[in-house]
């Protein structure tokens, strides 16, 4: 093993091939650069050995963080991997500095108040949250090693260009989900949509409600110059332009911007809501009766309460987490749900990134996101490996005629990342019935 390898095994922790492939890739890059892969695969473990070979070499490491959620989940990491280290935390009411501590672990909110020091490395998990403007100051180039951790590099929109200029346009390595699967890092998988109709009347105030926030998309693009594509930057120019701030006839722009938002989100309620959706959900409840732990994945608040309610006698019972619970609340239901105290949990976005969440088995989406990074977040929460060698499933509720079918192309792009390496995956329309789904997603 050569001194630059020694240093990695500092921790005491044998790294998986992945792993020292991605050191090995980052450090020949310059000790610059993003490390991409999938969830559940072990991207913590790369910033911890990145973070020794700093110490080693006497220099100091801040790790930043997006969620106050993560600070004390990255503390508790370095702490086991480095225990000689001197670790502190900067925000949520935490003021630790390089004078006092070797690694600071930071919130993004917070890096700004953190004094740089002339050799350091900066390790950013999650980092493509950080392409928003407003954060890129505090990325600040005095740090001479920049290691980015993401499942999902690649934001859609012009943080991409930011990201760019400070790790580097493409991953420095990536490991996918073929490669994770075949090295045992995550388990096999089924993957499954299916299909609901609307009532008629839904469907008929679905069809109304799309041609509207067509047509107001249109004038927007067509006569005041918003960007067209990629759909994230349309919907911030139509955020500027609702709020008087278009720069072309700002009176006007925010009209047709009014009546974009007003249609499109009701284009998105009502596929949320259907009834069709809660009554499959019913029909489903022996599949989460066998399962080794569910996770229901909502669009809203009161969805979230809703499932966890269909599901309150299934097994063990159910749970819900929203946003705005303290992190004591959370933590409880979390570990409950670890311990297998609670078979179910039904959650909007709080578990998509950030949230150590314990091993389930079976994920339903009830409301599917367009965004591939959500949808591989919320795939990679069911993958880890099964004690039993058992696949996990995925299965995702989708409104037929509406923006959430495949046939009309929604979802592309996470199916052409998750289609071909599952270990089996089909599409059920509303005509096939709940024994051909319940069959295929038998464990």
């Amino acid at each position: 093993m050569t001194n630059e390898f020694h240093r990695f095994a500092r921790t005491g922790k044998t790294l998986r091939a992945w792993q020292e492939e991605a050191l090995r890739a980052w450090e020949k890059s310059g000790r610059v650069g993003v490390v991409q892969a999938v969830t559940g695969t072990g991207k913590t473990q790369v910033g911890i050995e990145a973070a020794c070979g700093e110490l080693a070499q006497g220099g100091k490491v801040v790790v930043v963080v997006p969620t106050t959620t993560l600070l004390n989940q990255w503390r508790g990491q370095l702490s086991k991997g480095l225990p000689s280290a001197h670790v502190g935390l900067l925000g949520d009411g935490n003021f630790a500095s390089f004078d006092h501590h070797d690694v600071v672990v930071s919130t993004i909110q917070s890096l700004e108040r953190l004094a740089p020091v002339r050799r350091g490395l900066l390790v950013a998990d999650e980092c493509h949250r950080y392409g928003a403007e407003k954060w890129m100051t505090s990325l600040r180039t005095v740090y001479t090693g920049r290691l980015g951790l993401s499942a999902t590099y690649e934001r859609g929109d012009d943080g991409d260009s930011r990201l760019a200029a400070y790790f580097g346009r493409a991953p420095v390595y990536d490991i996918a989900y073929d490669r994770a699967i075949s090295d045992g890092i995550v388990a096999p998988f089924k993957l499954a949509f299916v299909g609901v109709a609307l009532t008629r009347q839904e469907q008929e105030d679905y069809d109304e409600a799309s041609s509207r926030s067509g047509k107001a998309r249109r004038a927007l693009v067509e006569d005041f110059g918003l960007r067209k594509e990629p759909f994230a930057e349309f919907m911030k120019d139509v955020t500027l332009a609702a709020d008087g701030k278009w720069r072309t006839n700002p009176g006007e722009a925010h009209a047709q911007a009014i009546k974009f938002l007003h249609n499109f989100t009701k284009t998105r309620k009502i596929v949320a809501e259907t009834q069709t959706k809660w009554q499959l959900l019913e029909s489903l409840r022996p599949l989460v009766g066998d399962a080794g732990g569910t996770l229901v994945f909502t669009q809203t608040k009161q969805a979230a309460r809703n499932a966890a309610s269909a599901f309150s006698d299934v097994g063990r019972g159910a749970a819900f987490i929203i946003s705005g619970m303290k992190s004591d609340e959370r933590e409880e239901i979390l570990t409950a749900f670890r311990d297998g105290h609670k078979s179910v949990i039904a959650a909007p976005r709080v578990l998509d990134e950030g949230v150590d969440v314990p091993d389930a088995d079976l994920g339903i989406v009830l409301s599917a996101s367009s965004s591939r990074r959500q949808m591989i977040q919320r795939m990679g929460r069911v993958l880890r490996v099964k004690a039993n060698g058992s696949h996990a499933r995925l299965l995702i509720l989708y409104a037929e005629g509406t923006m959430e079918d495949p046939a009309r192309g929604a979802h592309e792009s996470f199916v052409e990342i998750a289609w071909d390496v599952a270990a089996a995956s089909e599409i059920f329309g509303s005509r096939r019935s709940i024994s051909d789904i319940m069959t295929f997603l038998a464990s």
